[in-house]
């Protein structure tokens, strides 16, 4: 017999210095609450594991994205895009992302397995494979980073609060990857439908 689809939430980590962005959560995934409980809620849960990473007190951000409406990031594509939750097992997993101060001024010199984040690397990953409007989306961890950056990258164009607690450093690394966050939800040209 099965019970009912639960809820958890998974944490990316990423930290910025002057070279670039980097992924703190990449060789191992982002961490994962498990089946968040009745008595519990996810952002709680987020503050746990920030906790649990010895990071609560290096936090400059947390952020959790949200899912997109049909049309509004892909206008082609009449299926919701959903890279921010996905069902995951037995729960439906919610997707956060943190932005870290590293304590010393390059991020490798504390965190040498920190993976970096490049527009090159979003060029090999290219967009998200597109999928059949009924059909339900299997995003890729890249498409989630990408995804998380590129909602992040909106909010510093959005939200005071969010752009001053994030900082030029962030802001500016964030900007370089506005062409390929453009486009990430568009297909080729020859590829859309014409009305």
């Amino acid at each position: 017999m099965c019970g009912d689809l639960g809820v958890s939430v998974e944490l990316f980590l990423f930290a910025a210095d002057v070279p670039g962005i980097h992924l703190l959560t990449g060789k191992e995934g982002p961490w994962e609450s498990g089946r968040i409980k009745a008595d519990s809620l996810p952002h709680w849960e987020i503050e746990r594991g920030l906790r649990e990473l010895g990071m609560a007190d290096k936090v400059i951000l947390i952020h959790s994205t949200d899912v997109t409406e049909p049309g509004a990031a892909w206008p082609s594509a009449p299926g919701p895009q959903y890279t921010s939750w996905r069902p995951n097992s037995a729960t439906v997993t919610l997707t956060y992302g943190a932005l870290i101060q590293p304590p010393t001024e390059y991020v490798l010199d504390t965190w040498p397995d920190a993976q970096p984040i490049t527009v090159a690397l979003a060029d090999a990953i290219d967009r998200p494979p597109s999928f059949e409007p009924t059909k339900m989306p299997a995003p890729r961890y890249g498409d989630v980073i990408f995804h998380l950056l590129r909602t992040l990258s909106g909010l510093m164009d959005t939200d005071d609060d969010n752009a001053n607690r994030a900082g030029p450093l962030w802001i500016g690394h964030l900007k370089e990857f506005k062409p390929k966050f453009v486009r990430m939800y568009h297909r080729p040209d020859d590829l859309v439908i014409q009305a």
